[in-house]
């Protein structure tokens, strides 16, 4: 008994299944319109259907026509704003986008917070005041805008602005930079650090020697910042004592006044009888305290 396949059988049973993939692969035709007619309930419904039943079907309201024959008409005119219950109305969000009042420039191009002024090639003074920086045409030439405070209401009280706090700021305790000063990060910030980063401060001593910062520890690897203390070096050996960074732009406050015991006001005088006897009473009638 032969076990060999005679070709002719092979190329038969190759083309069956070449045969059978591709009706496998091929895309079934999209099934015919059968038109089904509407039971009597679906017809009811439709028949009743209407905004309140179907959300999707929504006809537009109606709106109000004014009657110009009464001298006093019910419609409100959106465009004119009443003065009733001014101060309920709730502040509009001012954005950096939000348009000055007084010039109708953005708020990005106001100087919300003091920025250096170029005067003859330097730098001489800082701005206080959040003025408008945008360029204007006047007379047919670029000039800067005369608005000197960014407004968006009348009522509104020109304020000054307070200066950010850089790098290079001197802290108001130690005297040392805040470059110097390490950043207080959120507990288990050593889990969720990025490549590159570390938790704590690596600084660099004039020579160019490297060091770590206070929190530094080579034993733990969990080691992290959690204060904005000086990293600066001393003597080299020791750190500034410094445990907090202190603005240099911050106000002090003026010590509280110590307050004074309150005594407790009493009823009845001390070394008193609460209720004395009736021959030491007054007349008999009226009690009184004896001393």
């Amino acid at each position: 008994m032969s076990l060999l396949i005679p070709d002719e059988q092979l190329i038969d049973a190759k083309k069956r299944i070449v045969e059978r993939e591709a009706e496998k692969t091929a895309a079934t035709p999209a099934p015919k319109f059968e038109y089904r007619e509407r039971t009597p309930a679906q017809v009811f419904r439709r028949m009743r259907q209407s905004y309140r039943n179907n959300q999707s079907f929504a006809p537009p309201k109606p709106e109000p026509e004014p009657t110009f024959d009464e001298p006093e008409s019910n419609v409100e005119d959106p465009y004119i704003e009443s003065d009733e219950n001014d101060s309920d109305t709730r502040k509009a969000k001012v954005s950096s986008t939000t348009l000055c009042l007084c010039c109708g420039h953005a708020r990005n191009e106001h100087h919300i917070a003091p920025q250096s002024h170029v005067a003859a090639g330097d730098h001489p003074y800082y701005c206080i005041t959040p003025h408008c920086g945008a360029l204007a045409i006047k007379d047919g030439k670029h000039a800067p805008c005369e608005c000197a405070c960014f407004r968006v209401e009348e009522k509104d009280v020109p304020k000054l602005t307070k200066p950010r706090v850089g790098p290079y700021d001197l802290c108001g305790n130690c005297g040392h930079w805040k470059i110097s000063h390490c950043v207080k990060s959120k507990p288990g910030k050593v889990s969720r650090l990025k490549p590159g980063e570390l938790a704590y401060r690596i600084l660099r001593k004039p020579d160019g020697t490297a060091y770590g910062c206070k929190h530094f520890c080579p034993s733990d690897p969990n080691c992290q910042c959690n204060s904005t203390s000086c990293a600066h070096a001393l003597d080299d050996v020791n750190f500034c004592p410094c445990e907090k960074f202190v603005s240099p732009f911050a106000k002090t406050k003026a010590p509280a006044k110590p307050r004074g015991s309150r005594k407790k006001k009493t009823r009845f005088r001390t070394g008193g009888e609460l209720f004395p006897s009736p021959a030491e009473t007054n007349n008999g009638d009226a009690p009184f305290l004896k001393p």
